[in-house]
């Protein structure tokens, strides 16, 4: 059986499907950006009809926001935040990403697709952080690609450009520490089954490459032996510094050549005069590396250095966090050889990057404390949400190529059906009041003249004229029939059952603004418009149609409100019709808006034919605006038909743009016109 809610193309209709099938609502327009607050997705104002690629990211990220209202722990991470800082918090939000949108991928295969389609969008357009920019962003990245492509290995060629760059940022303890990273992550994220497990995993982490750090920080003492205390001292120029060399690149050789230089002045160059002279503070070329790697930038710990190689304050405490005394001894030592290693490696680059052999030489506890002090930022690492905004600003600046001159969807509100008998509004549209004794008024004026039109009706909308099958794959091979397998024949697996569909659905819109209250011939065409409501609603209901009734142009400053929804009944559907009069006077024709409401409500129906109907006394409040959400909601598959009362000059615009219209003086000779109208329509 076809059904738009199985298969919806434009983002208008897939937004109503998903918000149904989640319980979510939707809020376009008068936002600059997509968000959430675990209830309601608030989302720009976009063209009403998207290229492939920006649909496909529309639907990955709408999907992605719904994952993490069903399954994100949004407080926990919020308190995980403050509580641990920005690092954890971005390395929480890359695990709690792959956890979500794993369970989404599991909720629907239509999930699985978008979700990971979007990203290899992202990542065609190289729109994805990749881990370039330090250590904390490589470490949270890696995370989330690296798990991502066990279940989608598409993901792969990512994975190896993020781990690159983690193993630039972790220099020569990028051998030891990586495999330990990723056999963590095998490990222990198969148990993650909430955003809680998620926090649990990220503390893990980030004690993981504390205690490598710790562990480096403990080889470094072990190899200061103290038979070479007084060699080591004397290299070093200070006599207290007992042979630790600390420094995670000061390794025993490189000690003898640092030290050697770091007694003479001048046998360290540049880089000596600078290791001397505390007011210099050191390399500077340290500062172009860590700018860009987040590493390198406090290798030394030496308050005397002042670290102003990265941001020119002393940091002596820094040195002194793993409770270790060297930390102000040997960056004497370690200033001779890897800070002034770094200084020439810096500037020439492995690959021409900053940094990219700036942490060589650079100590893991160093690399670590500055990766647990940064801030890697909000932005996700396959940020849709920052892709969508940019589209939407490019878009309302005019200046997006694929989208000028587009229709542009704005104040539009997407939920899931209110379940309540007597709603007061529904997706942000008030219920129109409920007046029985007007209704009764209205009957007495109708009478049966509705059930001639019916009858006629009823052929052109049968229930039974367009019924559709649906094909499945059920039951067990059987032997016997085995050998039409090599003739193609399918009737081996393959069952084919008839069912039957609504052959139409009707939405119909009725202009309540302040024109229609003029009076023609002794009667207001607010009151004709009325009666031809309830006229329309007994032929449909006769003819069991389903049907959902709007009005557009409030006195309320409303621009629609909802008479019948496709699940009321048909008193209901009268006595709200009775109640109009209360609600009919606004000030504009929104005709426009109110197409774009009720053709979207109606394209995810699951009828074969859908059929909008715009009951109306003339020309729109923007007539442009009016025609192209008609044309959009026609190429979406719903037949628009404009139901005119009144004036025949006021089907003029109707004409000139070859609009289906059905026009009528008077209510009661609307249903023939239309009759014939229809006919010719639906051919």
């Amino acid at each position: 059986m076809k059904s738009n809610n199985q298969a919806p193309q434009g983002w208008l209709p897939f937004l109503r499907a998903v918000a149904g099938d989640a319980k979510i609502k939707f809020v376009i327009g008068n936002n600059v950006a997509p968000a959430t607050n675990g209830e309601t997705v608030w989302l720009p104002e976009l063209p009403a009809e998207l290229t492939k690629d920006d649909l496909i990211l529309f639907k990955g990220n709408s999907i992605h926001e719904i994952g993490h209202i069903k399954k994100s722990n949004i407080k926990f991470f919020q308190a995980f935040s403050k509580k641990h800082g920005p690092f954890a918090q971005f390395l929480l939000n890359a695990l709690d990403d792959v956890f979500m949108e794993g369970g989404m991928a599991n909720w629907k295969a239509m999930a699985a697709r978008y979700l990971r389609e979007s990203s290899m969008v992202l990542v065609k357009r190289k729109q994805f952080r990749d881990g370039s920019k330090d250590l904390s962003e490589a470490v949270g990245c890696f995370a989330l690609v690296y798990l991502t492509s066990k279940q989608w290995p598409e993901f792969s060629p990512v994975v190896s450009q993020v781990r690159f760059n983690l193993e630039r940022h972790l220099g020569e303890h990028a051998d030891e520490l990586v495999p330990k990273y990723q056999a963590l992550l095998d490990s222990r994220f198969g148990a993650v089954r909430s955003t809680e497990d998620a926090g649990e995993l990220a503390l893990t982490i980030i004690e993981l490459f504390k205690q490598s750090a710790e562990g480096c920080d403990d080889d470094d003492d072990e190899s200061g032996d103290p038979s070479q205390e007084g060699k080591t001292g004397d290299e070093s120029g200070d006599p207290s510094d007992e042979g630790e060399s600390g420094n995670e690149s000061g390794d025993a050789g490189k000690g003898d050549k640092s030290g050697d230089g770091s007694g003479d002045a001048g046998e360290g160059g540049e880089s000596g005069n600078k290791t001397g002279d505390p007011s210099e503070g050191g390399m500077s070329g340290d500062k172009g590396d860590s700018s860009e790697s987040g590493a390198g930038s406090k290798e030394g710990d030496n308050p005397s250095e002042g670290q102003s190689g990265s941001d020119g304050k002393p940091d002596a405490p820094s040195g002194g966090k793993g409770g270790q005394n060297e930390s102000t001894q040997k960056p004497q030592k370690g200033n001779g050889s890897g800070r002034e290693d770094n200084a020439e490696k810096g500037s020439e680059g492995a690959d021409g990057a900053p940094g990219a052999a700036g942490s060589k030489g650079t100590d893991l506890k160093s690399l670590v404390e500055e990766m647990l002090k940064s801030s890697p930022g909000d932005a996700e690492i396959f940020d849709k949400s920052k892709a969508i905004a940019e589209i939407a600003k490019q878009v309302k600046a005019g200046s997006h190529p694929d989208y000028s001159g587009a229709v542009i969807v704005n104040d539009l509100v997407i939920e899931a059906p209110n379940d309540s008998e007597t709603p007061d509004f529904v997706e942000g549209m008030p219920v129109v009041e409920r007046d029985a004794e007007m209704a009764k008024a209205i009957q007495a004026v109708t009478g049966r003249k509705a059930m001639v039109t019916a009858n006629r009706l009823r052929a052109l909308l049968a229930n039974r004229d367009d019924s559709d099958y649906e094909a499945g794959i059920s039951g067990q091979l059987c032997d016997q029939n085995l050998y039409r397998f090599g003739l193609g024949d399918s009737r081996i697996f393959e069952r084919q059952s008839d069912t039957i569909s609504d052959t139409a659905a009707v939405s119909i819109t009725a202009d309540l603004s302040g024109s229609t209250l003029r009076v023609v011939d002794g009667t207001s065409i607010a009151h004709e418009i009325c009666v031809a409501l309830s006229l329309l609603e007994k032929v449909f209901h006769e003819i069991g149609s389903p049907l959902e009734i709007m009005g557009f142009g409030l006195k309320t400053g409303e621009l629609n409100c909802v008479v019948r929804t496709f699940q009321d009944n048909h008193r209901v559907a009268l006595e709200r019709i009775g109640g109009l009069h209360k609600l009919t006077g606004g000030w504009a024709t929104p005709t426009g808006e109110a197409v774009m409401r009720s053709g979207t409500r109606l394209m995810c129906h699951e009828a074969n034919r859908k059929l909008l109907m715009v009951l109306t006394d003339g020309v729109p409040s923007s007539v442009q605006k009016a025609l192209d959400m008609t044309n959009y909601v026609s190429s979406a598959g719903v037949e628009v038909i404009y139901l005119v009362i009144g004036s025949k000059e006021q089907c003029t615009w109707l004409e000139e743009n070859n609009i289906k219209y059905v026009h009528a003086p008077k209510a009661e000779l609307l249903l023939p016109a239309m009759t014939s109208k229809v006919s010719e329509f639906m051919r």
